[in-house]
Order: structure tokens, then sequence, then C-alpha cells
């Protein structure tokens, strides 16, 4: 039997954070740089998130931390890129 992960709120929270500041950066085609500023948010949020969800669960190591500054930071670089 599948058990359902305690932590689903804090992914749903996530998921719906994201798919929002997706469909800003949809919606704001053809102003790259607004794009831009909307793929930040979304890294920020990613990175806060993280942070605060390892906390809660006392979890959070400076390797933690490390982890989400660069695949946020990797994530503003690709949509940087596409967006040249």
């Amino acid at each position: 039997m599948i058990r359902p992960d305690k932590h689903y709120l804090y992914y749903l929270f996530l998921l719906v954070m994201e798919a929002l500041i997706g469909a800003l950066i949809i919606m704001s085609q053809g102003d790259r740089y607004m794009q831009l500023v909307y793929g930040l948010f979304a890294a920020i949020i990613y990175v806060v998130w993280g942070i605060i969800h390892h906390l809660i669960n006392h979890t959070l190591h400076k390797k933690v931390v490390i982890e989400y500054l660069l695949m946020g930071a990797v994530g503003v670089s690709v949509l940087y890129f596409f967006l040249r």
C-alpha cells in the first residue's frame, strides 16, 4: 500500500506558486525583461521554500542551502539564455 507523503501541502504550495509564476511568464510574451524578472522571482520562491521546508523538518544544513541556491541560479541562467 502506498502511503501519502506527510509533506504534500508543502509540495502543493510550491507547485501552485511556480505554476502561477509560469503563467505570468507565458502571459508576458514579448517582454523579455519581465519574463526574466518573473523567473528570478520564481527562483527566489524556490530557494526560500526549500530553506523553510528543511528548517521546519530540522534537516537544514549548509550543503542544503548551497544546493537550493545553485539550482535557483541554474534555473535563472537557463531562462536568461533562452530569452536572449
